[in-house]
């Protein structure tokens, strides 16, 4: 009977712990939310360059991918009309086999609508959507905003 009360305090003791830590933590972010502006963020464009590796493509069995290098990368966000829209181009860093080369590529969300669009062509991409929202969605100032 002991080892029952004994465990139910520890249990009592360790929630309102995990409790107050919960609302401390809440209180920290909302305060460095605040501080970045996120509560009047409407959009956020950020832009890269680099290298990148097509998974899944490789010409021989058990080895990475053949290697791209990223020219330019920009991803757009507009939380007001839930869109994102992903700009990138790239060149085959290497000879070895694999990977499509599409220089230049532009992904698209908006809404429940994905689209791809390679040179003058729109297509679209259904098979994305829920990968392009959850990427929307769980950005740092995306994931404060209601749905």
């Amino acid at each position: 009977m002991r080892t029952i009360i004994s465990s139910v305090i520890a249990l009592v003791l360790l929630v309102v712990s995990v409790t107050g830590h919960a609302q401390d933590s809440r209180a920290t972010l909302e305060r460095a939310a605040a501080a970045m502006g996120a509560p009047g963020l409407t959009t956020l464009e950020y832009t890269a360059a680099g290298t990148m590796f097509d998974v899944g493509q490789s010409a021989v069995p058990g080895q990475r991918g053949p290697q791209f290098s990223i020219k330019s990368y920009t991803r757009s966000i507009n939380y007001e009309t839930a869109s994102v829209r992903t700009d990138l181009e790239r060149a085959r860093a290497e000879a070895r086999g694999g990977g499509a080369p599409a220089p230049r590529q532009i992904w698209m969300v908006s809404g429940d609508h994905a689209w791809n669009v390679v040179g003058d062509t729109a297509a679209p991409a259904p098979v994305a959507l829920a990968q392009r929202q959850f990427e929307l969605w769980t950005t740092p100032h995306g994931s404060s905003r209601p749905r």
